[in-house]
């Protein structure tokens, strides 16, 4: 791993949503703090990764999917050792297969907002 802090950092999380199923995925992408100077004599390599939720994640009896989605991304984020140099919360549509919901502004505005973050 190329990295001066010898950690991995994210921008913040990422979502979507897929109206037919009524249920919420999240994760994030990290990667360590090198950038275009890979040394392969030293075995300094730039690393990169993905974390996300194995399943679109349905609302459950007490809790609702977004929030639910978000936290254990971000619990198993800092977990892991994950830094967050961002707190941002992003909306994917995954090329145009789950457009944002009507209400995403709404459902943004709420989450950012109990998180303290930005959107």
């Amino acid at each position: 791993m190329i990295s001066s802090t010898g950690r991995y950092w994210t921008a913040g999380v990422i979502v979507s949503y897929d109206s037919h199923r009524k249920a919420w995925a999240a994760g994030i992408d990290f990667l360590d703090d090198g950038f275009a100077d890979d040394d392969p004599d030293t075995g300094r390599i730039s690393t990169e990764g993905k974390l996300h939720t194995r399943y679109m994640v349905k609302d459950g009896q007490q809790a609702a999917a977004l929030t639910a989605a978000i936290d254990v991304i971000v619990a198993d984020a800092e977990r892991l050792g994950i830094e967050f140099n961002d707190r941002n919360l992003y909306y994917d549509d995954r090329d145009g297969i789950f457009p944002e919901p009507d209400d995403w502004k709404r459902l943004q505005d709420e989450q950012v907002a109990r998180l303290g973050w930005a959107s």
